[in-house]
């Protein structure tokens, strides 16, 4: 077989590949239209009511130490309180795009040039699999309320590197304008303020960016490239201190938080924990994830029949041998705030350290498939083409995945009637002109609290706010 047909065999793979990660980000948006305000979400729908800063000050001094994601909230429930059922899908693509502007950003730095469809794949893939390893997928990707404080900096904090990686690659060809200096600080401050995991992750990120840069370039280089992180090193902190100093920390640390030293072990321990578990609970996922980068760059430089000096094989190594570790502090890392404050991560906080889980074996797959492909030469048609043929066989894992997510949103889709008649009725009752108003309730979601039979519970409270009525009862009715 000819290597124009072996190249076209395995963009056909890459293709498909693309398509059934496309397919299963789909489904997983489209169950996002049944989501509907739960708990949290009444609480934080009022943002922009009665003066955006002055409520914001508010909820800062009483509520929660974060301000990114409160900001995130009262900008969509004002655009429409529907908003709730677009923003999983919305965050899903904005993370897509992100990390594909990345990934090219990123390889020009590094000094080659990936194409555009590849770096789509690899964001695509990473997407997915954080997703469907998610240990609470509702609380993860469809709670507004939890999405906005931990999954939405993660979708943003891409295009804040692959912005930063621009910048770099600029190095000393052209002076940088003055008032990038403090959009890249308030930029990083925004993207840091979400929550406490991400600005740990952010913090960690930036300064390994700063060892790094300070080793490997020299000159005028150097100076710039170090100033722009430095200042983004700089919004991050300004974040953590501005969350550190929030009143309303007094009202979420119910126990005295252990010594630093203390939580820097455990956050370590446990972020070994985590992997371990994720290895030993999901072994066939974690599988595809370093199989699916291994095929695809195994193929990608054996069909450009790349070999590799010495030197490169060496850095390989280096590389292979040093992302274990890098993966094992950016857990560790994002896991800190939650030691620091109640023990190990609920199942919403790992959000973070399950995505740096999946970039770690997808890397490691990644670096081994070129490492394979350029210790020699491969000219060998049927290795090259059963590589192709292998990476379109693993096409079928997220096409499947997408078949079972389209099959069970019945549950969600009767929930999210149920939710819709309940709101109607609430609006009738209030049109009639009753204010203490008595609901149906049906059962929590996924952990999260559903309205209550005691009209003064925190969630009741809330939901009351939210519709303009003096209290709100839930009395069960027996349905899911």
């Amino acid at each position: 077989m000819s290597v124009s047909r072996i190249t076209n065999a395995h963009r056909i793979a890459l293709l498909l590949n693309a398509g059934g990660l496309c397919a299963a980000l789909a489904a997983f948006a489209y169950i996002g239209t049944f989501a509907r305000h739960i708990a949290d979400d009444y609480c934080s729908a009022h943002l922009l009511d009665g003066g955006f800063f002055s409520h914001l000050w508010r909820n800062y001094l009483t509520v929660s130490d974060r301000l990114s994601n409160f900001v995130l909230i009262g900008v969509s429930e004002a655009i429409s309180p529907l908003s709730v059922r677009v923003l999983p899908g919305l965050l899903l693509a904005l993370w897509v795009v992100g990390l594909t502007w990345l990934l090219l950003e990123a390889s020009r730095v590094a000094g080659g040039q990936w194409s555009v469809p590849l770096c789509a794949t690899l964001g695509l893939l990473l997407v997915f699999y954080v997703i469907l390893l998610a240990p609470n997928r509702y609380q993860t990707l469809y709670w507004r309320s939890s999405s906005a404080a931990h999954l939405a900096p993660l979708t943003l904090m891409p295009f804040l590197a692959a912005w930063l990686c621009r910048l770099l690659r600029r190095r000393a060809t052209a002076p940088l304008a003055s008032w990038i200096y403090p959009l890249v600080f308030s930029s990083a401050f925004f993207v840091g303020d979400f929550s406490e995991p991400a600005n740990a992750v952010l913090l960690v990120l930036l300064g390994m960016g700063v060892v790094v840069l300070w080793r490997s370039w020299d000159g005028q280089a150097r100076r710039r490239g170090l100033a722009v992180l430095v200042c983004a090193l700089g919004g991050a902190a300004a974040a953590l201190l501005v969350m550190a100093v929030s009143p309303a920390n007094a009202l979420r640390l119910q126990t005295e938080p252990p010594p630093l030293a203390v939580v820097f072990v455990r956050a370590f321990r446990y972020a070994s924990e985590f992997v371990v578990d994720m290895i030993r609970t999901r072994p066939l996922p974690g599988l595809f994830v370093f199989l699916t980068p291994f095929l695809i760059f195994l193929g990608e430089q054996s069909v450009a029949g790349r070999t590799a000096d010495a030197a490169s094989r060496k850095r390989l190594f280096q590389l292979i041998l040093s992302t274990p570790v890098v993966v094992w502090i950016l857990i560790a890392a994002s896991f800190s705030p939650s030691v620091f404050g109640q023990g190990f991560p609920l199942e919403r906080a790992r959000t973070s350290g399950l995505f740096f889980l999946v970039a770690g074996a997808a890397t490691l797959g990644g670096l081994l498939g070129t490492l394979v492909a350029t210790w020699r030469a491969w000219h060998k048609n049927t290795l090259m083409f059963s590589t192709a043929v292998l990476l379109a066989l693993l096409a079928a894992y997220p096409f499947r995945a997408a078949s079972l997510a389209w099959r069970d949103d019945g549950d969600l889709a009767q929930r999210a009637a149920l939710w819709d008649d309940r709101q109607t009725l609430i609006y009738r009752l209030k049109a009639a002109g009753e204010t203490d108003l008595v609901v149906p309730q049906f059962g929590g979601l996924e952990g999260i609290k559903e309205l209550d039979v005691n009209a003064d519970h925190w969630t009741n409270r809330c939901a009351a706010t939210y519709y303009g009525v003096a209290s709100l009862r839930a009395i069960p009715t027996g349905l899911p």
